[in-house]
Parts: C-alpha cells; sequence; structure tokens
C-alpha cells in the first residue's frame, strides 16, 4: 500500500500579522530600545515565527498511521517544502521521526491526528540538522509510557541542531506517567561555529495556541548551558510562547515541571498571554536570560506549592534586561524569586501567595504598580544585597496575624532602595516594623500609607 499520496496543489498560508510588537514594553534604557528596534527589524523581515513564508508547495497526504509513514513523508518533501497531511487516527510510534537538514516543512494533524509514543519510544519528533521554517499544527502528542529514565522530551531538538523558524501552535500534549518533557531543546556544537563565540543557533522559534495536560516534567526545557567538556553550547535568540494553556505539570518530577524553562544562553524572549496551574518549582523560569518581556500571564496554584516566577543564575551569569508588565495569579509559593537579575521592571503585576517576594542581588530594578497579598509568611519582601531597586505605587499586604512581622525588610546589605507612594497593611499584632531599613543604609524610605488590620 502506497503510504505518500501527492497533490498538485500549493499550499498558500495567508500572512497572520503579528500583533505581539505593540505588547513589548519599551523602557528608557538605550538597551532595550534597540532590542525593541531589533524585534521589529525581525518581524518585518522574513524570519517571522509568527508567520511562516507563504508560496506554493505540494500536499503530501499520510495514508497509514504508522511513524515510518510520516518518516517517508518527509523523506519524499522536495527541497521546496511540502505540507505534510496526517488524516484522523491514532499514529502508534516505532521509531523517532528525524526532520533532517530541511526546509518549509508543515506536519498538520488537523486536530484529530494522535501521534502516540511509549517507553521503548518515548522521543516521537526531533528537529536535527539545518532546517528553516518548519511547523507542527493540530498534532495531539502523548505517550503510554510509564515511570524509567528518558532523555530529551516527546518532541526534541539536539545535536548540531540550527534552526531558523520552528512553529508550534495547536497542539496537545500529554506525559502523565512518564519523567519527561513534553518539548526539549538541547542544541550542542564547537563553540565558535555560530560566530560571535555563540554555538548552534535556534532563532525564530514560536510555540503558541498548544494544550499541555499531566506532563511528567516540564511542559517546555529550552537548555543552552556550557557542556562538561567547556567548548560547546547552543544559543537561542527570538523565542515567543503564548497563548497556552498549561495544567499539572511535574507529575513525575516533584522539584521540577515549570510550564516553560529557559534556562542558558538566550535573548529576546516574549511569553504572553499564558494560562498556567499547578506547576513544580515555579510557572516560568529563566536563567541567564537576556531581553525578556513577559505580559499578560495568569498564573494559578491550586493544589501544588510552586512559585509564579523564577529568575536565578548559572556559573557566573544573570538576567539582564528584565520586563513584567500586567501578570496575574495566585500561588502557595512566591510570586517572584528575583535573583541576579539586572535591568528590570515590574509593573501592573496583581498576585496573591503564601510566601515572601525575594530578592538577593538584585540590582537596577523597578517595581511600580505592583498589588501583592501574602498570606502566610512573616514578610511581604525581602531584600538582600541589592542596589538602585525602586518600589512605588504599589499596595503590599500581609493578611494572617500569626508569625507576621516587618511588611519590608532590607538588611544593610542593601543600598540605593527606594520605597515611597505605597500602601501597606500589615495585622495590628505584628512585631516590628512596616519596613525594617538600617538608616545607615542610604535607603530612601517614604512617605508610605501604612495600615494596620484587625
Amino acid at each position: 500500500m502506497n503510504t505518500i499520496q501527492k497533490r498538485n496543489t500549493s499550499l498558500f498560508r495567508q500572512p497572520r500579522h503579528s500583533n505581539w510588537f505593540s505588547q513589548l514594553v519599551v523602557q528608557s534604557t538605550t538597551t532595550k530600545l534597540v532590542w525593541s528596534i531589533g524585534v521589529l527589524a525581525w518581524l518585518l523581515s522574513g524570519c517571522n515565527p509568527d508567520q511562516i513564508n507563504n508560496g506554493p508547495v505540494p500536499d503530501i497526504l499520510v495514508t497509514a498511521t504508522t511513524s515510518e509513514a510520516i518518516q517517508a513523508a518527509i523523506d519524499a518533501a522536495p527541497p521546496t517544502g511540502a505540507h505534510i497531511i496526517l488524516p484522523p487516527g491514532d499514529y502508534q510510534a516505532t521509531a523517532r521521526v528525524n526532520l533532517t537538514n530541511k526546509n518549509r516543512i508543515t506536519i498538520d494533524g488537523q486536530g484529530t491526528a494522535n501521534w502516540i509514543g511509549s517507553s521503548t519510544v518515548p522521543n516521537l519528533f526531533a528537529v536535527l540538522g539545518t532546517c528553516q521554517t518548519i511547523r507542527l499544527t493540530g498534532i495531539n502528542f502523548s505517550t503510554t509510557a510509564g515511570p524509567g529514565s528518558y532523555q530529551y522530551g516527546l518532541i526534541c531538538t539536539f545535536e548540531q541542531s540550527f534552526i531558523d523558524g520552528y512553529e508550534i501552535d495547536h497542539c496537545r500534549f500529554t506525559a502523565p506517567n512518564a519523567p519527561i518533557n513534553l518539548i526539549y531543546f538541547l542544541p550542542f556544537s564547537p563553540l565558535n561555529e555560530s560566530g560571535n563565540g555563540r554555538g548552534a543557533m535556534q532563532r525564530n522559534i514560536n510555540i503558541h495556541h498548544c494544550v499541555a495536560t499531566n506532563g511528567g516534567r516540564a511542559f517546555c526545557e529550552v537548555n543552552s548551558h556550557v557542556h562538561a567538556d567547556g567548548r560547546t553550547e547552543g544559543f537561542f535568540e527570538r523565542f515567543r510562547f503564548s497563548h497556552n494553556t498549561v495544567t499539572n505539570m511535574g507529575t513525575q518530577d516533584a522539584s521540577f515541571g515549570p510550564a516553560l524553562s529557559m534556562s542558558g544562553m538566550a535573548s529576546q524572549i516574549v511569553v504572553d498571554s499564558n494560562q498556567i496551574t499547578d506547576t513544580k518549582y515555579c510557572g516560568l523560569e529563566f536563567v541567564n536570560s537576556q531581553q525578556v518581556s513577559s505580559t499578560g500571564n495568569r498564573i494559578q496554584g491550586t493544589q501544588t506549592v510552586f512559585s509564579a516566577y523564577a529568575f536565578t543564575r548559572a556559573g557566573t551569569g544573570k538576567n539582564t534586561d528584565i520586563a513584567l508588565r500586567d501578570n496575574s495569579g495566585s500561588v502557595k509559593g512566591r510570586a517572584y524569586i528575583l535573583h541576579d537579575i539586572e535591568s528590570f521592571s515590574v509593573t501592573g503585576d496583581v498576585f496573591t501567595a503564601e510566601q515572601k517576594v525575594e530578592l538577593i542581588r538584585a540590582r537596577k530594578g523597578t517595581l511600580n504598580q505592583l498589588a501583592l497579598s501574602v498570606s502566610s509568611d512573616a514578610n511581604a519582601m525581602l531584600l538582600v544585597e541589592s542596589q538602585d531597586i525602586s518600589l512605588t505605587n504599589s499596595t503590599l499586604r500581609i493578611t494572617h496575624a500569626v508569625n507576621a512581622a516587618s511588611l519590608i525588610v532590607i538588611p544593610g546589605s542593601s543600598r540605593g532602595i527606594v520605597v515611597r507612594d505605597n500602601k501597606l497593611a500589615r495585622p495590628a499584632g505584628a512585631s516590628g516594623l512596616f519596613i525594617q531599613s538600617e538608616a545607615s543604609s542610604g535607603n530612601t524610605i517614604g512617605p508610605n500609607v501604612e495600615q494596620l488590620l484587625n
């Protein structure tokens, strides 16, 4: 039986005019302005992950519900690209499908193709080599795998992969019983392979309008650290994660299960309009990331203890040029872990959390129009070894009376902290002060409106 049918029709994708550039927060620093101009140039170029290049490509219809049939369709695609159609059905994976050194390939499950893995085939699909404008759409990815040791993810990139344009949209993911990521990026290459001291470049990646439910580890992990030999690493640029619905991650790993983990060398990251519920460790993680805009995300913790945002470092790196705006939610952990972060802003966020916000070794940051309510910790905010941070026009509250102490704690190791024009509230029986700050620190405290709660 033939497993491939080519049709002499052409696929023309209408441009989907991107509106997310307008959501970026252009701040006053020259660096952020240059970044935003660069992103605008990206949108005006042909490397827009929100829009696969238009043009005629053949339809290739897969007529057998096997991974071998999908692989054969990919291998049969001409150099100019193809639209590979998966008719409705259950596609049982007997081997990983690899897309290697291909351009302008769309694999379209039309919302009714179920691609199913197992413990013997944990990785369903991989992009390898040098590829441009790849799209996965309308596919339901899952696995019957149980507990075990699995590498990578249900879909992944690894080895010496160079990607320019990779869109994953309107797909569904689940792996409830296997400790595996649903999407995993793990490239490596000689350190200077992309020039400028960088390794394998993966850029113009867009993951949007996907649904992930009951994942063993993270929904999407992006990992680009230096490998053990000290000479290899990948680099990510222009990465968007938007309008996804992520629920109950980390079912097989209690310590790690975020919706998105950006860890390593990455810049120009946009994370917006996601609905995130009950992840593990945190909802959104950034390690050594640069030029991050995160807006309009809703992060809820109804059953598990996790923090909404975690910014941390690996080695000597740090997070820089970070803008959070109009995010909201209620979590059992912290609203923010802000460690080793520089040049950042938080504007208009609204969070209820059980634990305090931590700023440790934070530099050059603003928190403005923040609404934060803490229900179980002694403090609402702690600033340690931090400099040049301002908290203004915000509302901070501690809502419980047991063990409540100073609302904001600023040890002597922090300098240049400004706390003014805020509304501060704590229980009447709380110990300490509204703001605990050493007089010799050079910090600016007040005026603020202070209220004792009965």
